[in-house]
């Protein structure tokens, strides 16, 4: 599940879009903490991307999903790390 986003509107993190992202469990109207997604601009190709940063079950765990723009919408996303390990999640009760 996505939360609401999270933005700056001044500062070094202006322009940037966060959101934390949850698990469901059992029962559904719980959720855990999943990780968070961050997304900007690349300043190497000036185009915008999102980044899921996982939270694993060791601290130092952290994977790392790239999300295209494209793969990432109001209700879905998408994204694979470099290891080609994939992630998609989607907002429950939406469609």
């Amino acid at each position: 599940m996505i939360g609401p986003v999270i933005t700056a509107t001044s500062g070094p993190n202006e322009g940037i879009f966060w959101y934390k992202v949850y698990q469901p469990v059992n029962p559904p109207e719980v959720s855990a903490p999943f990780g968070e997604i961050i997304c900007e601009l690349d300043e190497t190709t000036g185009e915008p991307g999102c980044v899921l940063i996982a939270s694993g079950l060791n601290p130092l765990d952290k994977p790392e999903f790239r999300i295209s723009i494209g793969n990432f919408t109001d209700s879905r996303f998408f994204g694979e790390s470099e290891e080609g390990d994939i992630v998609e999640g989607f907002r429950l009760q939406y469609d």
